[in-house]
């Protein structure tokens, strides 16, 4: 049901858009500000967790008229200390719907805190959580695949005077009927209810001979500490874990009479056993009591007892009379129990309580004469009782009722009154003294004292349908059954599962820390969750003036995915966290397959773009953008120096000089359309109207050197290695075949060496192809050596290089005589133009700069 609402003293607190669930009290009176009085409001947060900032506060509170704001003051009483971790540390966070998987056996939460913060309780007898969460080993761990349980367990105290009496247990899902295993042998004592604590590892008992409730250790230390080596006294081998198992040891002190009935309560901040004391029949002294599970020094301390009968009494008006089976609604945080009165007198009940015993109320009044047992099935909200002389046939029956809250006319349904106790052979139920739930296969398990026998029937009877009752372990003698616990196997597989704890990815912190997993770095959450690459956001919020982009998840342009750490990118970005803009593409000639930049060009970041930049002459002349380097921008500023790409497309220059002119470069965002050649417009001014030979680029270069290898370079286009001698056919060559010169001259004015030791050489270089001014050639002289030493690194020739002529002729695209096509490279030239040689006459340049016929 839903909470009631909160207090009108602090509804506003609670409609605050920033608060959940707050808790308001005062040190007096029913205000939070009164006349001449201090009074101090606590404000507790329940639902929001870790340390929080403190409230702010708005007063207009005045003060004999005036207003005073120093009348309020606001401070941190306590500091939150909760974890505030996502899922709770228990699941995994769905990133699609914002919601929690949290696995098999926790669910959302109430009062524990955080999503996956409440253990799912299907039954009274919550047997508590057994193991971190975790994944079954394969070969990619991103694969949940769902734990196996052990084979569920059907535990039992068995008494009698035999040497097998004491803690048994049955296999139930087994292929094979193995008999009940003796765990815990208890010779001569006398045995009763029982409880199991697979979180820590315990089974505690009644035991009635010392007239006490007992524990003995399932596991050895694995699960805790037992404190003590003298602890192992009286082992030996837990039947399917191959662990230690220890001796019983006392847990509470001896009773003034015999326990009856006992239950857990297995949460991790609330740990407690409840029992119940029938006292002496015929006498209204009935006991019930509960004391904490974790005894304060060690395993052989008997625990703090509190009685709960006085609030009970105090709440019913009334003495407890025969208390017996006693459950636990922990999900409502509720305490259930039968009480059997006077034996055959129909004065029996179901009772409920909170926890400590208040509020106690008397829920089942009618058609109840000696209830003995009880178990709560929490998910269909019904409660299964044990009755020892069911009015209509004067025998025993299973009853069925819904939990309703206070109601006391809740009404019962009997669905078992008989049982096949062997083949076509039935019985009526006797004495159903122990109730056990099997959620998974929906029975009903009971032992019936009468017959010495434990039953099953299926929970969705009605009547006594005794073809769904059977009994477990019929083929094996079970003499005398008492308490039953019902184990579903949740807990760790058998051996030979390859089970990761923490999903491979932590250290499971075991019992003491809850099941908690510590997670290896990178890892958080279950451990089954992990963050992504970090890149500077593409969008984000500011943090400061002029800064933003911050490094984030997947910069912000993809989802991760929390089980691989890997980021999905949108559309159009790629790179590990995203951080890389994706160049266009286009496929390359008549293939399907897209490629970067129509294969043309280079997807480059614009840090690289700004190291290959070229002038306006084509000469590189790089620029610094990098947040790597030392400038004077910051590093936000900088932030799409490495994620912003584009395409650079190739400059494919000239092939070995057979051409007049630059083959068609691609160009364009993408790198998918085609330059066209470039030329003289013919209609411009000339200076000479017949040979116009003075408008082409000239250089002139003097070398002075006595030995060794020089380099010239042009446009970033490098040439080998060149002897200081080489003479003018050889050097002018070695021009021709470079990228970057088309058609070139080289003439010696004097000399027959390019370098020389006295008169100098000048070599003059006349560009044919290169329309209108062109950078200057360089001269490289790392290896060239002066006239008259040997080493070129402290003593380097000298290589001048000069402008004699500026090129002056116009580089117009179709020599703006035409149009170009850019899907050919082709220029499609007006009527009278033609392609030129650049120089006034016919050619191959391709650039409508030819009019007519040209020039003579």
């Amino acid at each position: 049901p839903p909470p009631p609402p909160p207090p009108l003293r602090y509804a506003n607190v609670n409609s605050a858009a920033t608060t959940n669930t707050a808790l308001v009290t005062f040190s007096a009176g029913a205000a939070p500000c009164q006349d001449a009085a201090t009074i101090a409001t606590t404000i507790k947060l329940q639902t929001t967790s870790g340390n929080l900032p403190t409230l702010g506060l708005i007063s207009s509170i005045t003060s004999a008229g005036a207003d005073s704001p120093a009348s309020l003051a606001i401070s941190h009483a306590s500091r939150g200390s909760k974890d505030s971790k996502v899922c709770n540390g228990i699941g995994t966070c769905n990133v699609e719907d914002g919601k929690c998987d949290c696995g098999d056996f926790y669910t959302f939460a109430d009062e524990y805190g955080g999503d996956c913060g409440r253990p799912i309780v299907n039954t009274s007898s919550w047997v508590g959580v057994e193991t971190c969460p975790g994944v079954v080993f394969q070969s990619d761990l991103t694969l949940d695949v769902p734990k196996p349980t052990s084979l569920p367990r059907l535990y039992f105290m068995q008494a009698s005077n035999r040497s097998n009496t004491g803690l048994h247990y049955y296999a139930t899902g087994g292929e094979n009927d193995d008999p009940p295993t003796n765990m815990i042998n208890m010779t001569n004592h006398s045995v009763g209810a029982l409880a199991l604590d697979l979180s820590e590892g315990f089974v505690y008992y009644v035991d009635r001979g010392y007239k006490r409730i007992e524990r003995a250790a399932l596991y050895n230390n694995t699960k805790r500490h037992m404190g003590g080596s003298s602890f192992i006294q009286g082992q030996n081998v837990h039947p399917y874990s191959g662990e230690t198992v220890h001796y019983v040891t006392p847990f509470t002190s001896e009773q003034a009479t015999t326990p009856y009935g006992l239950t857990l309560d297995l949460r991790w901040n609330y740990r407690y056993l409840y029992w119940t004391i029938p006292g002496v029949a015929g006498t209204a002294d009935g006991v019930i009591k509960r004391c904490p599970l974790d005894v304060a020094g060690g395993i052989w301390n008997t625990c703090v007892e509190e009685d709960l009968s006085i609030a009970i009494e105090t709440a019913l008006g009334s003495q407890i009379n025969t208390p017996r089976g006693i459950a636990l609604d922990l999900v409502q945080s509720k305490l259930y129990w039968v009480d059997s009165g006077a034996d055959t007198v129909a004065d029996g009940g179901v009772f409920m309580s909170n926890l400590d015993g208040t509020s106690a109320t008397n829920i089942i009044s009618q058609n109840l004469t000696d209830p003995h047992s009880l178990a709560l099935d929490l998910v269909n909200a019904h409660m299964y009782i044990g009755e020892f002389y069911e009015s209509n046939t004067g025998a025993g029956a299973i009853g069925r009722a819904k939990i309703l809250g206070n109601s006391s006319s809740t009404p019962i349904r009997w669905i078992v009154r008989s049982v096949k106790i062997a083949n076509n052979v039935y019985s009526r139920v006797n004495d159903p003294e122990w109730i056990a739930l099997d959620m998974d296969q929906d029975k009903i398990i009971f032992s019936d004292t009468h017959h010495k026998k434990i039953f099953y029937a299926h929970r969705l009877n009605y009547a006594d349908i005794n073809s769904n009752t059977g009994v477990y372990t019929n083929a094996h003698m079970v003499r005398n059954p008492q308490g039953i616990a019902y184990d579903h196997g949740h807990g760790y597989p058998d051996a030979s599962t390859d089970y990761y704890e923490c999903f491979g990815h932590g250290t499971c912190l075991g019992f003491a820390q809850n099941y908690r997993c510590s997670c290896d770095d990178g890892w958080y959450g279950n451990c089954n969750m992990t963050s992504c690459p970090l890149g500077n956001a593409w969008f984000d919020e500011a943090h400061a003036d002029n800064e933003a982009h911050s490094p984030v998840e997947c910069s912000n342009m993809g989802s991760c995915n929390r089980k691989t750490g890997e980021c999905s990118c949108a559309p159009g970005f790629s790179g590990g966290a995203c951080e890389r803009m994706d160049c266009p593409q286009g496929p390359i000639g008549t293939e399907e397959v897209m490629t970067d930049c129509y294969g043309k060009g280079r997807c480059v970041t614009m840090e690289t773009m700004a190291r290959k930049r070229r002038n306006a002459l084509g000469d590189p002349d790089p620029f610094v953008y990098s947040y790597h380097m030392q400038t004077n921008k910051s590093a936000s500023q900088l932030w799409d120096s490495k994620m912003i790409q584009g395409c650079m497309c190739d400059i494919y220059w000239y092939e070995d000089g057979l051409w007049t002119q630059n083959k068609s470069d691609p160009t364009g965002f993408d790198c998918g359309k085609l330059t066209c050649p470039s030329g003289d417009n013919p209609q411009s001014p000339k200076l000479n109207v017949t040979t116009n030979p003075d408008y082409w680029e000239k250089q002139s270069i003097t070398c002075t050197a006595g030995a060794g290898m020089f380099r010239v370079s042009f446009k970033g286009d490098y040439s080998p290695d060149i002897p200081y001698n080489i003479q003018q056919p050889a050097f002018e060559k070695i021009l021709l075949n470079m990228r970057t010169f088309g058609n070139v001259t080289a003439d010696y004015t004097s000399g027959t060496t390019f370098c020389t030791t006295g008169v100098t050489n000048p070599v003059n270089i006349t560009f044919y192809s290169e329309l209108g001014d062109q950078p200057l050639i360089t001269g490289d002289v790392a290896k060239l050596v002066y006239p008259g030493f040997s080493n070129p690194v402290t003593n380097a020739g000298v290589i001048t290089v000069r402008e004699k002529q500026a090129g002056v002729k116009q580089d117009l695209e179709c020599a703006g005589q035409g149009i170009c096509n850019d899907n050919t490279g082709e220029c499609e030239c007006f009527r009278g133009y033609s392609s030129s040689d650049g120089d006034g006459r016919a050619g191959l340049r391709g650039d409508c700069g030819l009019f007519g016929t040209g020039f003579s």
